[in-house]
């Protein structure tokens, strides 16, 4: 295939993707969190410490280094608070793995293997999709993958100059790397080098690195924001490197701060990999299903490209095998590998470049139908838009003024297209006061979300009424007493029910559910005891 019809071809692909940035709602609730706590950072100017909001209080959201937060933030101030600004930097990330992978490799596996593997990485429906989600994973991707190509590469040069720039580069990711994601990027790095380095001998790997300089460029990227993190939220390191990124791999409660860690079996790591490559692994096997056909990709593995692809994935998914509280994005670090080493045996096998080109355009294509199909559901299942706007609705219909409550639990997704204008009141059955802030008076509308307490249930059935169901949430509206379920209606209000209002905003909703029975009308302006927080961080232990 011609360079200028390949090109043409990838940047297509890549603008269907740039095209469907914005097609989805944020997901709740990594995505969303992200967004959220990137936006709060753009408008409060605090760019040493991530907050995110909890329990009804600013706390320090530290679980991950702000590296993505500043890009999200960086990009919010161009393009604006949204969906396509959230999630831009992933997708520049994307392009750049893209592109690193080219200019390194196409010298040791031939220009028409590496246009191959960039067809198909950017192909797989792992890939594809997380370029334009707003996570951190395509841009740890970019560093770790880039760190061991270049390492690769450095052990490779006999020209000790090149050598030494290789392995520059490689300790310049990887610092890069610490204040993406943390050590993960260490261990997704240090494995496999450390494997390779054994298997082809130390002295003839580690020879001629730049060891001095390239561990100034290691620490210069993440060491300056870490000791302050430490300074102004004390504990933060030793929860951050014991709890986030040792007991999560090793035990199964691991004091998570910030919400429940995500369970799946032991092992599971293994099944992402499959199904983030599974059209093309699918279509190798197929390819190679003649015995003849086999041995032949079989000898491939004399490479040292190839062997050392191999063991990038089998180490990285190995090491991930190990931990039950993992996403299927934490594969993709070994995608970029996985799709040359794909890409390699399909043209052992007789598959050209236009073929996986055509194959590429149709999977990218399907995927694209993908997203914009899915948008309903993803809207009413996993985001708090659809929601948000119904209730939205439904208060212009009325002519209201009344507020957006969530009762007992606020998706992420919701304080971000919310903003001020949405509420959270936890659930506290036993506080006398809670009955006042369900008063039909006000023509507050209230959302209960999918995962709610059962004595929630049975408690405000009594005094709420559904008007409607959308997707996993509900919206409800007060009862007066004694009216048997019968709704009240709240239209416009006049100037003393504003006031009564503006007051009432002050003191509600934001209190916890501790301090709801002493909350009075003379309570700081959420604004103000925001910026008061933000002033003074502290790192809490509680969970969110």
């Amino acid at each position: 295939m011609r360079a200028s019809i390949f090109l043409l071809l990838l940047v297509s692909l890549l603008g269907l993707r740039l095209a469907t940035l914005s097609v989805l709602p944020l997901v709740d609730p990594s995505e969303a969190r992200y967004a959220t706590v990137a936006r709060d950072m753009l408008q409060t100017g605090n760019l040493l410490t991530p907050m995110v909001w909890s329990n009804n209080d600013y706390i320090p959201f530290l679980s991950k280094p702000p590296l993505y937060y500043w890009l999200s933030s960086f990009s919010m101030r161009f393009f604006g608070p949204d969906e396509f600004a959230s999630r831009f930097p992933s997708f520049l990330a994307a392009i750049a793995v893209l592109g690193s992978t080219w200019l390194v490799m196409r010298r040791h596996l031939g220009s028409d293997v590496v246009r191959s593997a960039l067809l198909v990485l950017l192909s797989c429906p792992l890939f594809f999709f997380a370029a334009g989600f707003g996570l951190t994973d395509v841009v740890l991707t970019l560093v770790v993958n880039l760190a061991l190509l270049a390492f690769f590469c450095s052990t490779l040069e006999e020209d000790l100059r090149r050598k030494r720039r290789f392995g520059l580069v490689a300790f310049a990711c990887l610092g890069v790397g610490m204040i993406i994601k943390g050590p993960v990027s260490l261990v997704l790095f240090g494995l496999p080098a450390a494997l390779w380095a054994l298997w082809k001998r130390p002295p003839l790997v580690l020879r001629g690195l730049p060891w001095g300089l390239g561990m100034l460029l290691f620490l210069l990227p993440w060491a300056p924001w870490f000791l302050l993190a430490e300074r102004s939220n004390p504990g933060f390191l030793e929860y951050f490197f014991v709890n986030e990124n040792f007991l999560r791999y090793a035990s199964s409660s691991y004091g998570d701060r910030y919400g429940g860690g995500h369970r799946y079996p032991y092992g599971a790591a293994i099944f992402f990999f499959l199904l983030a490559v599974l059209p093309w692994l699918l279509l190798l096997g197929w390819k190679i299903r003649r015995p003849e056909e086999r041995s032949a990709a079989l000898t491939q593995f004399r490479a040292p490209a190839l062997q050392f692809f191999l063991l990038v994935i089998a180490a990285d998914v190995f090491f991930l095998c190990f931990s039950r509280h993992i996403l299927g994005t934490y594969v993709l670090p070994v995608l970029p590998v996985a799709a040359l080493l794909l890409a390699a045996l399909l043209a052992t096998a007789g598959f050209r470049t236009v073929h996986v080109a055509v194959a590429s355009a149709a999977l990218v294509t399907v995927y694209s139908l993908v997203l914009t199909v899915g948008m309903p559901l993803i809207e009413g299942r996993w985001s708090a838009k659809s929601v948000l706007d119904e209730a939205r609705a439904i208060q212009q219909q009325r002519h209201a003024t009344g507020q957006i409550i969530f009762i007992e639990k606020i998706p992420f997704s919701a304080r971000f297209y919310g903003g001020r204008d949405v509420f959270h009141l936890p659930w506290d059955a036993g506080n006398a006061h809670y009955e006042g802030y369900l008063a039909p008076a006000h023509g507050d509308l209230f959302v209960l979300s999918p995962a709610h307490d059962e004595r929630l249930d049975r408690y405000v059935t009594d005094r709420l009424a559904k008007i409607v169901d959308c997707g996993f949430y509900s919206i409800w509206q007060p009862v007066l007493p004694g009216t048997e379920g019968e709704a009240v209606v709240v239209g416009a209000e006049d100037e003393s029910d504003q006031a009564t209002r503006a007051g009432r905003s002050e003191s509600r909703c934001f209190a916890s559910s501790s301090a709801l029975a002493s909350a009075s009308p003379s309570s700081v302006s959420w604004a103000s005891s925001a910026r008061a927080r933000l002033a003074k961080p502290r790192f809490r232990s509680d969970r969110s």
